[in-house]
Protein backbone atom coordinates (compact mmCIF):
# COMPACT_ATOMS: atom_id res chain seq x y z
CA UNK A 1 0.00 0.00 0.00
CA UNK A 2 2.86 2.38 0.84
CA UNK A 3 4.49 1.71 -2.53
CA UNK A 4 1.23 2.40 -4.38
CA UNK A 5 0.64 5.69 -2.53
CA UNK A 6 4.20 6.85 -3.23
CA UNK A 7 3.87 5.94 -6.92
CA UNK A 8 0.54 7.78 -7.23
CA UNK A 9 2.02 10.84 -5.52
CA UNK A 10 5.00 10.80 -7.90
CA UNK A 11 2.70 10.58 -10.94
CA UNK A 12 0.58 13.50 -9.71
CA UNK A 13 3.62 15.65 -8.94
CA UNK A 14 5.14 14.86 -12.34
CA UNK A 15 1.94 16.04 -14.03
CA UNK A 16 2.10 19.26 -12.01
CA UNK A 17 5.78 19.73 -12.85
CA UNK A 18 5.00 19.58 -16.57
CA UNK A 19 2.94 22.77 -16.15
CA UNK A 20 6.07 24.73 -15.07
CA UNK A 21 5.27 28.43 -15.64
CA UNK A 22 1.53 27.83 -15.36
CA UNK A 23 1.99 26.98 -11.68
CA UNK A 24 4.87 29.40 -11.04
CA UNK A 25 8.65 28.91 -10.77
CA UNK A 26 8.71 28.75 -6.97
CA UNK A 27 5.94 26.13 -6.86
CA UNK A 28 7.78 24.18 -9.56
CA UNK A 29 10.95 24.14 -7.46
CA UNK A 30 9.15 23.04 -4.29
CA UNK A 31 7.43 20.24 -6.23
CA UNK A 32 10.81 19.24 -7.68
CA UNK A 33 12.21 18.85 -4.17
CA UNK A 34 9.14 16.83 -3.17
CA UNK A 35 9.72 14.63 -6.23
CA UNK A 36 13.34 14.05 -5.21
CA UNK A 37 12.25 13.00 -1.71
CA UNK A 38 9.58 10.67 -3.10
CA UNK A 39 12.09 9.17 -5.54
CA UNK A 40 14.38 8.35 -2.62
CA UNK A 41 11.46 6.83 -0.67
CA UNK A 42 10.40 4.86 -3.76
CA UNK A 43 13.84 3.29 -4.11
CA UNK A 44 14.08 2.55 -0.38
CA UNK A 45 10.73 0.74 -0.55
CA UNK A 46 11.91 -1.08 -3.68
CA UNK A 47 15.50 -1.67 -2.52
CA UNK A 48 15.35 -5.35 -3.53
CA UNK A 49 15.38 -4.12 -7.16
CA UNK A 50 18.91 -2.80 -6.60
CA UNK A 51 20.14 -5.97 -4.87
CA UNK A 52 18.72 -8.25 -7.60
CA UNK A 53 19.71 -6.11 -10.60
CA UNK A 54 22.84 -8.16 -11.34
CA UNK A 55 21.43 -11.52 -10.29
CA UNK A 56 19.62 -14.20 -12.27
CA UNK A 57 19.02 -14.63 -16.00
CA UNK A 58 17.97 -11.82 -18.29
CA UNK A 59 15.41 -12.74 -20.88
CA UNK A 60 13.87 -10.25 -23.31
CA UNK A 61 11.12 -9.17 -20.91
CA UNK A 62 13.38 -8.59 -17.92
CA UNK A 63 16.03 -6.90 -20.09
CA UNK A 64 13.58 -4.36 -21.51
CA UNK A 65 12.02 -3.66 -18.11
CA UNK A 66 15.44 -3.23 -16.49
CA UNK A 67 16.60 -0.94 -19.30
CA UNK A 68 13.53 1.30 -18.95
CA UNK A 69 13.87 1.34 -15.14
CA UNK A 70 17.58 2.25 -15.23
CA UNK A 71 17.08 4.94 -17.89
CA UNK A 72 14.19 6.43 -15.93
CA UNK A 73 16.23 6.48 -12.72
CA UNK A 74 19.25 8.10 -14.41
CA UNK A 75 17.11 10.68 -16.22
CA UNK A 76 15.17 11.64 -13.11
CA UNK A 77 18.41 12.14 -11.17
CA UNK A 78 19.94 14.16 -14.03
CA UNK A 79 16.75 16.21 -14.32
CA UNK A 80 16.81 17.01 -10.62
CA UNK A 81 20.51 17.92 -10.69
CA UNK A 82 19.92 20.27 -13.64
CA UNK A 83 16.90 21.68 -11.80
CA UNK A 84 19.03 22.42 -8.73
CA UNK A 85 21.58 24.15 -10.99
CA UNK A 86 18.81 26.47 -12.27
CA UNK A 87 17.02 27.11 -8.96
CA UNK A 88 16.09 30.75 -8.47
CA UNK A 89 13.90 30.53 -5.37
CA UNK A 90 14.25 27.55 -3.02
CA UNK A 91 17.96 26.87 -3.57
CA UNK A 92 19.06 30.26 -4.84
CA UNK A 93 21.90 30.38 -2.31
CA UNK A 94 23.83 27.85 -4.45
CA UNK A 95 26.29 29.21 -7.07
CA UNK A 96 24.71 29.15 -10.55
CA UNK A 97 26.90 31.46 -12.62
CA UNK A 98 27.26 30.39 -16.25
CA UNK A 99 25.35 27.13 -15.83
CA UNK A 100 21.67 28.02 -16.10
CA UNK A 101 21.48 28.12 -19.91
CA UNK A 102 23.05 24.69 -20.42
CA UNK A 103 21.13 23.19 -17.51
CA UNK A 104 17.91 24.66 -18.91
CA UNK A 105 18.23 22.83 -22.25
CA UNK A 106 19.10 19.56 -20.52
CA UNK A 107 16.32 19.95 -17.97
CA UNK A 108 13.68 20.64 -20.62
CA UNK A 109 14.53 17.62 -22.78
CA UNK A 110 14.87 15.28 -19.79
CA UNK A 111 11.49 16.41 -18.43
CA UNK A 112 9.69 15.01 -21.49
CA UNK A 113 11.83 11.88 -21.71
CA UNK A 114 11.25 11.18 -18.01
CA UNK A 115 7.52 11.72 -18.48
CA UNK A 116 7.43 9.22 -21.36
CA UNK A 117 9.62 6.67 -19.57
CA UNK A 118 7.52 6.91 -16.40
CA UNK A 119 4.44 6.00 -18.45
CA UNK A 120 6.32 3.06 -20.03
CA UNK A 121 7.60 2.01 -16.60
CA UNK A 122 4.08 1.91 -15.15
CA UNK A 123 2.72 0.08 -18.20
CA UNK A 124 5.46 -2.57 -18.11
CA UNK A 125 4.69 -3.28 -14.45
CA UNK A 126 0.88 -3.07 -14.50
CA UNK A 127 -0.03 -6.61 -15.60
CA UNK A 128 -0.75 -7.78 -12.01
CA UNK A 129 -3.04 -4.76 -11.47
CA UNK A 130 -4.72 -5.34 -14.83
CA UNK A 131 -5.31 -8.96 -13.84
CA UNK A 132 -6.97 -7.92 -10.58
CA UNK A 133 -9.19 -5.43 -12.38
CA UNK A 134 -10.17 -8.12 -14.87
CA UNK A 135 -11.30 -10.39 -12.04
CA UNK A 136 -13.21 -7.62 -10.25
CA UNK A 137 -15.12 -6.24 -13.24
CA UNK A 138 -17.79 -8.26 -15.10
CA UNK A 139 -17.26 -8.99 -18.79
CA UNK A 140 -19.10 -5.99 -20.24
CA UNK A 141 -17.57 -3.54 -17.77
CA UNK A 142 -14.00 -4.68 -18.40
CA UNK A 143 -14.52 -4.28 -22.13
CA UNK A 144 -16.01 -0.83 -21.57
CA UNK A 145 -12.93 0.07 -19.50
CA UNK A 146 -10.63 -1.20 -22.26
CA UNK A 147 -12.44 0.81 -24.92
CA UNK A 148 -12.30 3.93 -22.73
CA UNK A 149 -8.55 3.50 -22.12
CA UNK A 150 -7.95 2.91 -25.84
CA UNK A 151 -9.88 6.10 -26.66
CA UNK A 152 -7.85 8.05 -24.10
CA UNK A 153 -4.65 6.62 -25.58
CA UNK A 154 -5.65 7.68 -29.11
CA UNK A 155 -6.39 11.18 -27.84
CA UNK A 156 -3.06 11.07 -25.98
CA UNK A 157 -1.26 10.51 -29.30
CA UNK A 158 -3.02 13.56 -30.75
CA UNK A 159 -2.20 15.61 -27.63
CA UNK A 160 1.48 14.56 -27.75
CA UNK A 161 1.76 15.84 -31.31
CA UNK A 162 -0.22 19.03 -30.72
CA UNK A 163 1.82 19.75 -27.56
CA UNK A 164 4.99 19.20 -29.64
CA UNK A 165 6.49 16.53 -27.37
CA UNK A 166 8.72 15.07 -30.15
CA UNK A 167 10.26 18.51 -30.70
CA UNK A 168 11.04 18.93 -27.01
CA UNK A 169 12.42 15.40 -26.65
CA UNK A 170 14.74 15.79 -29.67
CA UNK A 171 15.88 19.30 -28.60
CA UNK A 172 14.34 20.81 -31.74
CA UNK A 173 12.48 23.16 -29.38
CA UNK A 174 14.65 24.54 -26.57
CA UNK A 175 12.13 26.79 -24.85
CA UNK A 176 8.84 25.69 -23.30
CA UNK A 177 5.80 27.53 -24.62
CA UNK A 178 2.61 27.83 -22.56
CA UNK A 179 -0.79 29.30 -23.28
CA UNK A 180 -1.53 31.31 -20.14
CA UNK A 181 -5.14 31.76 -21.21
CA UNK A 182 -5.73 27.99 -21.35
CA UNK A 183 -7.55 26.55 -18.32
CA UNK A 184 -5.21 24.34 -16.29
CA UNK A 185 -7.73 21.49 -16.40
CA UNK A 186 -7.26 21.23 -20.19
CA UNK A 187 -3.48 21.17 -19.83
CA UNK A 188 -3.56 18.42 -17.21
CA UNK A 189 -6.19 16.43 -19.14
CA UNK A 190 -3.92 16.40 -22.20
CA UNK A 191 -0.85 15.31 -20.25
CA UNK A 192 -2.83 12.68 -18.37
CA UNK A 193 -3.97 11.29 -21.73
CA UNK A 194 -0.35 11.29 -22.94
CA UNK A 195 0.69 9.41 -19.81
CA UNK A 196 -2.07 6.85 -20.44
CA UNK A 197 -0.77 6.49 -24.01
CA UNK A 198 2.73 5.58 -22.82
CA UNK A 199 1.28 3.28 -20.14
CA UNK A 200 -0.68 1.41 -22.81
CA UNK A 201 2.44 1.15 -24.99
CA UNK A 202 4.34 -0.32 -22.04
CA UNK A 203 1.52 -2.70 -21.18
CA UNK A 204 1.20 -3.85 -24.80
CA UNK A 205 4.96 -4.31 -25.03
CA UNK A 206 4.93 -6.45 -21.88
CA UNK A 207 2.08 -8.61 -23.19
CA UNK A 208 3.81 -9.03 -26.54
CA UNK A 209 7.12 -10.08 -25.00
CA UNK A 210 5.35 -12.47 -22.61
CA UNK A 211 3.40 -14.07 -25.47
CA UNK A 212 6.62 -14.44 -27.48
CA UNK A 213 8.36 -16.12 -24.53
CA UNK A 214 5.47 -18.52 -23.99
CA UNK A 215 5.40 -19.42 -27.68
CA UNK A 216 9.00 -20.57 -27.43
CA UNK A 217 8.26 -22.88 -24.49
CA UNK A 218 7.55 -26.40 -25.84
CA UNK A 219 4.16 -27.80 -24.80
Amino acid sequence: MKKLLVDIAMAIILLLLMAYELIGEATHEYLGIAMLILLCVHHVLNRTWHTHLFKGRYGLNRSVMALVDVLLFVMLIAQMVSGIMMARHVLDFLPHAGRRSVAGSVHLALAYWSFALLGLHVGLHMRPLAGKMGRLLPGKRIWAARVALAAIGVYGAYAAISRQLPGYMLLQIQFAFFDFEEPLIFFFADYLAIMVLFMLVGYGLNRGMTAKRRAKIPS
